[in-house]
This record gives structure tokens, sequence and C-alpha cells, in this order.
């Protein structure tokens, strides 16, 4: 199944999410437009991410579509756990509504939760739009090849 979805190409972004004083994002490829009316997005993330469990508590997150010079913040994001680590100690940031947004960025999303639904080992999220920033920037695609070790 790896190699299906491996033919799949899409943007690679983080979430980032926050709980108080505490900042989070992990790194996702499967998101998705849902609806224009109204404005939805989805993504998908594992249960046992921290940004997952913070996104349940609070009901907010972003979506920051990485720009094609970001593959270090998405390999950062991917591999790290927030548990552990402060991501965001060398990763240049801003703050929109609350939420943590990465510089730099091809697109961020500013979200509140519409709805969950459990879909097999993960969780998707489906958020409302509520801010956005866009810039020219390219994307950054997904390619596995990028994220073996």
């Amino acid at each position: 199944m790896k190699n299906i979805f491996e033919k799949m190409k899409s943007s690679i972004a983080v979430v980032t999410t926050s709980e108080g004083d505490r900042i989070n994002g992990c790194t996702v490829a499967w998101f998705s437009r849902v609806s224009i009316e109204p404005a939805l997005i989805m993504v998908s993330i594992a249960p046992e991410r921290l940004t997952a469990d913070m996104i349940l508590k609070t009901g907010r997150f972003g979506v920051n579509i990485l720009s094609e010079t970001q593959l270090d913040i998405a390999k950062l994001f991917g591999f790290k756990k927030g548990r552990d680590t402060n991501k965001f100690e060398n990763t240049p940031y801003h703050i929109n509504d609350g939420l943590p947004v990465i510089d730099d960025t091809s697109v961020y999303i500013g979200c509140e939760l519409y709805s969950i639904h459990k879909a097999g080992d993960h969780i998707l999220f489906i958020g409302e739009i509520k801010t956005t920033e866009s810039s020219d920037k390219k994307p950054l695609i997904y390619d596995r090849k990028d994220f073996l070790k």
C-alpha cells in the first residue's frame, strides 16, 4: 500500500497548535480541502502525537504549508517528538490569533475544530478556516525518499 500512497503527491504541511504557554506541531502529508461553505479543511494525525492531544484539548490548530526550501523543517517536525523536544527553539515563527505560524511558508491556515473522526490508525481533524496568510513561495511536495533515514 505504501507504493500506492507514494504516487499520491501532495504538499507537506506542519500542523501547529498551542495550549497555554506550550506550542507544538507535527509534519503531515495527509490534508485536504473539505468544503467551500463553510470553509473547511481536514488534517490526518496519529492519535499518539502530542499535537493530536493538544488539538483535542484546545479545539484549535494551524496548517503551515511549507515552501520548497523548508525540507529541514518538515524533517524536524516529522522526526522529533514534541514531548521531548521544543521544535520551535530554532524555527522562526510568529503568532497569529494565538497559534504559532512558521515563517516563510507558502500558506498558513488557522482553524477552529469543526469535527473529528477516527479513521483507521489516524484521527481526521476537520477545521473551519478562521485566518489565512499567503505568499508567492512554491509549496514543498512530498517525496518519500526525502524522509527515508
